[in-house]
């Protein structure tokens, strides 16, 4: 892939530098042949000068190895990776919005893989719905670095809960992983969030090969953490996102284009007679904005 080939790249600089170098020396030997005499009257003054010349050339072959090599940290810094990302495929109603926990998780995985892939990553979403043993099998057939389940939680009704991050072990690779996204996620959750978590029972954080990340973000069952999830769908996914190239150390690109999942009302009066109001109302509706109203402050 591209990483290969930057590295195949590098190392043909390198052989080319010391090529280089040796033709550089096989092409001065006959002039120093033909000008052996001088050379033992004038050693000082001409080793010095062929010095000179030798060193401006290695310099000039070395300039171009290290464009190379700038070049190739470039390509590993732009070398994103493949992510698996996994959305609930369990229905459990919020406690508000007449939606459940898998639609709102497939939300959040789609805007995660449309961060991703805008920052250079290869993302596969699972389809709505998949059973989580075919999610398995598909993340094992493909082999990505990171398998990502996304879950939301629930308690008691009445509690928020912040974001939980599950791993299969404490492994170094895997804590380092799950804490760049714990602490890409956590800030924006508005309840008090969990540290880092073995699981090792959970069948996506066992049966896959992938580091796998396991994400339970905020109770859906009070009203006030299912409202969280439901407006912030896009900006949990962004966050998401932001985790993983923190985790790789891509650079993340913040989409201004995004839908922030927030609401811009635009107001075009204000008026202290009401059927200056409703008048004012009724020019917007007629210039085709039917979903016009008023509103008393």
């Amino acid at each position: 892939g591209v990483l290969k080939d930057a590295l195949d790249k590098l190392s043909q600089s390198a052989g080319t530098l010391i090529d280089g170098i040796g033709e550089m020396v096989v092409n001065l030997l006959p002039q120093l042949m033909d000008f052996i005499s001088w050379l033992m009257d004038n050693s000082g003054l001409v080793a010095v000068a062929l010095g000179g010349i030798a060193a401006t050339m290695v310099a000039i072959k070395a300039v171009k190895f290290v464009g190379e090599i700038g070049s190739l940290i470039g390509q590993m810094k732009d070398f994103g990776g493949k992510i698996l990302d996994v959305a609930s495929n369990l229905d459990f109603i919020y406690a508000t919005g007449n939606t459940n926990e898998m639609v709102e998780c497939n939300k959040i995985a789609e805007a995660a893989k449309t961060a991703l892939e805008r920052c250079g990553f290869e993302v596969k979403k699972a389809p709505q719905g998949q059973s989580v043993a075919k999610n398995i099998s598909e993340s094992n057939a493909w082999n990505p670095d990171f398998h990502i389940p996304i879950h939301t939680n629930a308690f008691n009704g009445s509690t928020l809960g912040g974001t939980l991050v599950m791993l299969y072990s404490m492994e170094d690779k895997n804590k380092r992983a799950g804490k760049a996204i714990l602490n890409a996620v956590a800030p924006i959750s508005p309840g008090p969030d969990y540290n880092l978590r073995a699981n090792p029972s959970f069948a996506e954080l066992n049966g896959t090969k992938a580091i796998a990340v396991y994400l339970e973000i905020e109770f859906h069952d009070c009203v006030e953490g299912a409202n969280w999830i439901i407006n912030n769908t896009n900006a949990i996914g962004e966050a998401i996102a932001k985790g993983i190239c923190d985790y790789f150390g891509v650079d993340y690109n913040l989409d201004e284009n995004v839908p922030s999942d927030k609401l811009y009302r635009v107001q075009v009066g204000a008026f202290s007679v009401k059927s200056n109001a409703e008048n004012c109302l009724q020019k917007a509706k007629n210039a085709g904005f039917t979903d016009a109203f008023i509103t008393e402050v």
